[in-house]
């Protein structure tokens, strides 16, 4: 089977075999509805699955544990206002403890201690 191309004036139009048209055809550059298509299912799946609880989603909703760790070189030489200040921004954080140096625990636990009651409420203090 073959297809006859125009030509341009003044040309015999000559035949092109079918598949080497095609083949010319599909040497375009862009994208083709099949690749759209494809595309369109695998992002509403993609979407569905996040929207009902698949795997993904369930993944992410999964709170990790933080234990965020207060260390400083000179713990004798800190303000009574900066420890207090780094306790309560590890519990406001959504920390899940804190973890301390020895010289520090006794500070640190009373601190936490005045968010009794409150919420967030204190975190557990845990020495180094």
């Amino acid at each position: 089977m073959s297809r006859i191309m125009s030509a341009k004036p003044g040309h015999v139009a000559k035949p092109v075999a079918q598949s080497t048209w095609r083949a010319q055809q599909s040497a375009k550059p862009g994208v083709s509805w099949r690749s759209l298509l494809l595309l369109l299912i695998l992002h509403v799946r993609a979407a569905a699955s996040l929207a009902i609880g698949g795997a993904l989603g369930r993944e992410l909703a999964k709170a990790r544990p933080v234990v965020v760790h207060v260390w400083d070189a000179k713990p004798a030489e800190l303000q009574r206002y900066a420890i207090d200040d780094v306790s309560m921004a590890c519990r406001e954080a959504g920390a899940t403890a804190v973890l301390v140096g020895p010289e520090l625990v006794e500070a640190v636990a009373k601190e936490q201690e005045l968010a009794r009651g409150n919420f967030p409420g204190p975190l557990p203090v845990i020495a180094d």
